[in-house]
């Protein structure tokens, strides 16, 4: 990994570790996503959750080592400015 790219990595997760989805949007519904191994992990997420993610209004994104998060559609944005790799998930309509 170059410097780069190491320097960016480090930024998102200060965006990442600032940001904190709420507890409410933690649910019982399953929402599958394509992770960076190819292999298709989940979330837990509620109806809202749910619904935030079908309009894009949130994302779901992935460190190299595998890490995953729910962020809002503004720090989505940040995140693929800086390196679109790490968006696993996301509705634009």
């Amino acid at each position: 990994m170059s410097g780069k790219q190491s320097k960016e990595n480090e930024q998102i997760v200060g965006l990442i570790k600032s940001f904190s989805w709420p507890q409410s949007l933690k649910g019982k519904c399953r929402w599958y996503f394509e992770g960076r191994d190819g292999r298709l992990p989940y979330v837990m997420v509620s109806e809202d959750g749910a619904m935030m993610l079908r309009s894009g209004d949130a994302a779901i994104v992935q460190s190299p080592q595998c890490s995953f998060s729910i962020v809002d559609r503004a720090l989505a944005e940040r995140i693929e400015g800086l390196d679109h790799r790490w968006v696993r998930f996301w509705n634009r309509m």
